[in-house]
């Protein structure tokens, strides 16, 4: 068994790195692409916890990472660019969104990895146009993506060779536990919960001599599970040194993962026979186990938002125990200003001086805080300081913009 998982794991490691590589670079494509309407869109949310879910599963579905997608939200609560309330339906959100990378393996896309890869290559390398550019960037990170899924499933092959193996695979089915513990512990040290499940994707439709998949539905279930917990790392880190609403909404995304992993594990046969029942069979061939599996993740993510998205009240009471204290910066938004008003332009421009208000408020303190770096050489007062300034310059912009649009309407005589 040792001999054969040690010659794969060259081919599988540089595999799963290619496919976290090809993750990044694509979204980093994305980002590039789409410029400013990735801030904007996460921007336009209302205290509407629903309408935050949409937004956190539209974009988590288009960068393809739940952690990326969590990690930018810690960092909009850090810069005073969204509250907690906001943030914690942009989450549960982002847990539906990251299912579309499950199921892009699922849909036997790797055929044409290659094919994308090359048309990538060409039009990022070639091309001027920066435009262009980004999108021959976005193909290019796809391609490398599925590249890296089809050397893990070469390298896989010969475990299902391997008794020993498939004894293990059996075991962890056996154990629930077991496998939620693999899971969150590979997925915390590797830091994709999209890489794991793809890996487990490409393990289970690996036959055995006997015709069977590697690992059975109800084993693969937990590792999914623990998948889903284990990417909670990665906000966690990013939370590290953040402002305090910050650190309570990476710390939501643990419980809200968590508390459903943890549920669900209770219920792994009632689950598969679900899976079963929506796919029509009770007996789930190897080449048809991706499917079942993304099924899987589909269903728990959306039966967890579900539940977790009513008590977002509750969340944000239990984490701000949790983490006490007051975030002062927590109302650094355009919280002023209700683009509701521009049919009133008298009132919208009362609503701007307030806003202005609140503005010197910051500025205050920004002098305040650069006095107090200069004075006792306290660098956490010049982040301090350069944290406030990129908020007010943040705010001085949408300002100007509202502004801009009230003097698009007809004023009345002041």
């Amino acid at each position: 068994m040792w001999k054969i998982i040690l010659d794969a794991l060259p081919s599988l490691l540089g595999g799963l790195a290619l496919f976290i590589f090809g993750m990044n670079f694509m979204g980093e494509g994305i980002k590039k692409a789409a410029g400013e309407r990735l801030r904007h869109i996460l921007k336009i949310l209302t205290t509407n916890p629903f309408v935050g879910m949409l937004m956190g599963m539209l974009v988590t579905a288009i960068i393809q990472s739940s952690a990326a997608t969590t990690v930018m939200v810690v960092g909009f609560i850090s810069a005073g660019l969204m509250t907690l309330h906001q943030a914690i339906g942009v989450i549960l959100g982002a847990h539906i969104g990251t299912t579309i990378t499950a199921w892009l393996v699922s849909i036997k896309i790797t055929d044409y990895a290659f094919h994308i890869l090359a048309i990538g290559f060409v039009i990022f390398f070639f091309f001027k146009n920066p435009r262009i550019k980004y999108i021959g960037q976005v193909l290019f990170g796809f391609g490398v993506l599925f590249a890296g899924l089809n050397i893990m499933s070469v390298a896989m092959k010969p475990l299902a060779t391997s008794q020993e193996i498939q004894d293990l695979m059996i075991s962890i089915g056996e154990n629930r536990v077991l496998g939620l513990l693999i899971g969150a512990l590979v997925t915390g040290i590797v830091q994709s919960s999209s890489a794991v499940i793809a890996v487990i994707q490409k393990l289970a439709i690996t036959p055995t001599p006997e015709g069977l998949p590697l690992i059975s539905l109800t084993a693969a279930i937990p590792l999914v599970l623990g998948s889903n917990i284990g990417t909670t790392v990665t906000a966690m880190l990013a939370s590290i040194g953040a402002r305090l609403n910050a650190k309570r909404a990476a710390f939501v995304h643990v419980i809200t993962q968590a508390i459903g992993s943890i549920l669900f594990l209770f219920f792994v046969p009632q689950t598969a026979w679900i899976i079963y029942q929506v796919m029509g069979t009770s007996n789930i061939p190897a080449d048809s186990m991706d499917v079942a599996i993304a099924n899987f993740h589909t269903l728990f993510n959306v039966v967890n938002t579900a539940i977790m998205l009513p008590l977002i009240p509750l969340l944000e009471k239990a984490v701000c125990a949790i983490y006490k204290g007051e975030d002062l910066m927590a109302e650094s938004t355009l919280s002023n200003i209700d683009p509701e008003v521009f049919n009133t332009p008298s009132i919208a421009m009362n609503l701007a001086v307030n806003q202005l208000k609140q503005m010197s408020k910051i500025v205050r303190t920004m002098v305040a805080k650069a006095r107090e770096s200069i004075i006792n050489k306290d660098m956490s007062a010049v982040e301090e300081t350069i944290r406030l300034e990129d908020i007010t310059d943040m705010l001085k912009r949408e300002v100007v913009d509202f502004l801009s649009r009230i003097l698009s309407q007809s004023l009345t005589p002041g």
